[in-house]
């Protein structure tokens, strides 16, 4: 400072120290004011150049100082605060910060301090009073935005200052999403052909506003739709992608929503592919074209498009116009097999396109389409090569080869010749593919059916000896049918033109009873089976038990028809003859039981050669004791019997009968011993079951 500077500034100090004393109080605020304003900055905006959340952002805030704020450069400070849960960088350079007053802009003398989310920087130009200045901090500086806010109204908002006008003031809301993360995703791949219906779903846009998804195309700008986004900051917009709102390619489509907030996504309108006609046989020549391609792109010749994988052209490179079309020419190649195919063009920016191309065969008839082998089938067919020829084995049936004779074709390209179906080719019942190809690859397909073979018995169960009647179909034409039993061969007959049979045969006589496989078997080996069933004898009894002289009925099924029996017996012992059993070999006889032991015994039942048996048991006779001693009288007729006695041995316990009094012996079984006491001896001699036995007055122990 120079001396004279020096005595102006004491001078100026004496002078206010004078007025200090002079006005005292009265002078304070005017001397507040020597440094520091007492209004503050106003209209603090804040700019982001990255609007998502944990995203590294380039800030630039702007404000107004005030009427009296004015800012020296590289004296003053600005002061920014960022929002609650902006990620700050620990330091930051010089160099990564502008100071901007009208057109001039410097980078501050010094670095910028933080400290937590607040920055101190030195105001590189000097402001005026009233002056706009604004702040560039760029993204070099690491500040990175911070989470979602539950709310939009404060969150995203800087606080400024400066050392003059010391009050910090909050900027408007950014002009971005509020720190929310913008997520914008189309359906599908984000590409596809012209008229494709489009989902975009947009999320982390401002709630309550209109989010509008727009596309500039060659400097125009359209509109494709709008959602209102909900209270979750989602929604959703759908549109059409087609030209002229986007053009061949990849596209941008920008989604802004009511306060500002933007995000954008591509889209790539991808060209599309047209064969005329889409279906076709193999050598035909196929148009091929297209829209939406990129303009002055080619498809290669000769190999730049494919189908089902084999190369079909073009006949000449394709180049797309200005008006991004193609038109060119293929060819089907004659290698492919009949069917829909995937046809691929490459152009040499979009890359792969493709479409799909239906090979049909030339149309053959065969006549008849359903027979069985030894049928002479006529093939006819048109549309294939004019004059061109079909070689030996070129006509297949079922995957095998049919004509062993190559067959010329017209100058009309058809043809007729007439083949035998093989049992080896057609042994099996199905539906087969005839296909026909010619000596330039050119084919036709149809379809023949081989019916199955049947076998059906008539009745499928009856005895030895009895007719049978069998049908059947699906046998070779005109063929010699051999009818088997179980293996052995029992009729014969000729198949008709169709393959069909009739005949009769008898169950053989040595048969075994149960099921039995019948085969018929044609003069190619080809065979089908049925079952049928001998039944076996059997009979029935009316009771399981019975005593001696009781009635018993014997009922038998499945004998031979019309027939007597040769055995009959209960327990070894004859009980007559069966009789003849009916027309189905039923019989039913009532018979006698005879006088066999008691116990277990078997019946039996022979019929011309075939037995059956059956179990019984024997019970023994009882008698009541009542009925029993009825004979017991004297002259006059009166009982002479005082009580019956009978001994369990087993049980070692007795049990009596007394005429007039309770008893527990009620009945007497023929063989047991048992006690009479008798008050004198009968009139006349006692009959039992074992014999006439006398007996006398007192105890009389006899056998009954």
């Amino acid at each position: 400072m120079t001396s004279k500077e020096t005595s102006i500034g004491t001078r100026a100090l004496s002078w206010v120290l004078v007025l200090s004393l002079v006005f005292g109080a009265a002078l304070a605020p005017l001397l507040a004011r020597a440094d520091v304003a007492s209004a503050n900055v106003a209209s603090v905006t804040a700019v982001l150049s990255d609007n998502d959340v944990n995203d590294a952002t380039s800030v630039t805030v702007a404000f107004a100082v005030g009427a009296a704020g004015a800012l020296t450069a590289n004296v003053h400070d600005i002061i920014i605060t960022f929002p609650t849960g902006t990620v700050m960088p620990t330091s930051i350079g010089k160099n990564s910060v502008i100071v901007t007053v009208g057109s001039t802009s410097a980078i501050p003398s010094v670095d910028p301090t933080v400290s937590g989310r607040t920055i101190t920087l030195k105001a590189a130009v000097a402001a005026a009073n009233s002056a706009t200045v604004s702040v560039l901090i760029s993204g070099s500086a690491g500040i990175i935005n911070g989470p979602k806010a539950s709310t939009s109204t404060t969150y995203a908002a800087v606080k400024v200052s400066t050392s003059v006008e010391t009050t910090p003031v909050t900027s408007a809301a950014y002009n971005s999403n509020n720190g929310l993360d913008h997520v914008v995703t189309h359906s599908g791949l984000a590409a596809g052909k012209r008229a494709t219906a489009v989902t975009t779903t947009v999320e982390g846009f401002a709630a309550a506003t209109t989010a509008t998804a727009k596309v500039t195309t060659s400097s125009v700008t359209y509109s494709l739709g709008s959602t209102t986004v909900g209270s979750d900051g989602t929604g959703t917009i759908s549109w059409t992608a087609s030209p002229p709102q986007l053009a061949a390619g990849s596209n941008t489509v920008s989604i802004t929503d009511g306060i500002g907030g933007t995000k954008t996504a591509a889209y790539t309108l991808k060209p599309t592919l047209t064969l005329t006609p889409s279906s076709g046989v193999v050598g035909r020549a196929v148009a091929v074209s297209g829209t939406d391609w990129i303009a002055a792109e080619t498809i290669a010749i000769t190999n730049g498009i494919t189908m089902g994988g084999a190369v079909a052209g073009p006949t000449a490179a394709i180049t797309a116009s200005a008006a991004k079309t193609i038109a060119g020419t293929i060819t089907v190649p004659s290698t492919l097999n009949l069917g829909v195919v995937s046809v691929s063009a490459t152009g040499s920016t979009s890359g792969a396109v493709t479409a799909t191309f239906e090979v049909t065969g030339a149309p053959i008839t065969l006549s008849p389409a359903t027979a069985v082998p030894g049928t002479k089938i006529t093939v006819s067919g048109s549309g294939f090569t004019a004059s061109g020829t079909i070689a030996a084995s070129a006509v297949t049936f079922g995957g095998s080869a049919w004509n062993s004779a190559a067959v010329s074709l017209t100058s009309s390209g058809d043809f007729l010749t007439t083949l035998t179906l093989t049992s080896a080719l057609a042994g099996t019942a199905g539906t087969y593919e005839v296909v026909v190809a010619d000596s330039t690859g050119r084919k036709g397909t149809s379809s023949f059916v081989v019916p199955g073979r049947t076998l059906t018995l008539s009745p499928t169960s009856s005895f030895r000896g009895t007719t049978v009647t069998a049908t059947g179909a699906g046998y070779s034409k005109s063929s010699t049918v051999t009818i088997a039993y179980a293996g052995t061969a029992v009729a014969t007959t000729t198949s008709t033109s169709g393959g069909d049979i009739a005949v009769t045969f008898t169950s053989p006589s040595a048969a075994s009873y149960g099921i039995n496989t019948v085969t018929a078997t044609d003069g190619n080996s080809l065979a089908k089976t049925a079952k049928h069933t001998i039944p076996s004898q059997g009979i029935t009894l009316s009771a399981a038990s019975g005593s001696v002289g009781g009635s018993l009925t014997v009922s038998g099924t499945n004998y031979p028809l019309f027939t007597n029996s040769s055995a009959f017996t209960l327990g070894g012992s004859s009980v007559g003859t069966t009789g003849n059993t009916d027309s189905t070999g039923v019989f039913s006889k009532a018979v006698t039981v005879p006088a066999v032991s008691t116990g277990p015994q078997i019946v039996v039942v022979t019929i011309d050669g075939r037995t059956a048996s059956a179990n019984f048991t024997v019970t023994a006779a009882t008698t009541t004791v009542a009925t029993a001693i009825s004979g017991l009288v004297d002259s006059s007729g009166a009982s002479v019997v005082s009580s019956v006695w009978y001994r369990d041995n087993s049980g070692q316990v007795w049990s009596s009968y007394a005429e007039g009094a309770p008893a527990d012996l009620t009945s007497l079984v023929k063989g047991r011993p048992y006690m009479f006491v008798l008050s004198a001896a009968p009139a006349s001699a006692w009959v039992s079951p074992t014999g006439s036995q006398t007996l006398g007055g007192g105890v009389n122990l006899i056998v009954y």
